[in-house]
């Protein structure tokens, strides 16, 4: 689990897998080998990411669409950021219901092994 918006990781997929593959291309380093994936597939296998202070919407889409939206949840950074606002800047996203539950709960249930009580109407 990786904060506020995967600490800028997501943002430099693209990098991190270029610069892996010129580096074994260029031999430079014989104690870096070729992986069986690309550095970017080995983020989105083992890392979840929350949006803990950093709610902007086009941040947010992005981090999803880079890393997966099933990788990407809900987070107030509190106490050190208490904003009420960004719950309802996250709860405008451009996403379906089902995929807001998800990101607002069903990630976490899961990643954390959580055993909440069935939501009531």
């Amino acid at each position: 689990m990786v904060g506020p918006l995967g600490e800028a990781l997501p943002f430099w997929i693209n990098r991190i897998d270029y610069m892996h593959g010129k580096q074994i291309a260029t031999g430079r380093y014989p104690h870096m080998k070729p992986l069986p994936m690309k550095p970017s597939e080995y983020l989105r296998r083992n890392v979840w990411v929350t949006t803990s202070g950093l709610p902007w919407t086009e941040d947010v889409m992005y981090v999803r669409q880079k890393m997966g939206a099933d990788r990407v949840m809900y987070a107030m950074d509190y106490p050190h950021q208490y904003e009420p606002a960004e719950v309802a800047e996250q709860d405008a996203l451009p996403i379906s219901g089902e995929e807001k539950f998800e990101f607002f709960e069903g990630i976490a249930t899961r990643v954390f092994d959580l055993d909440l009580p069935p939501a009531t109407s």
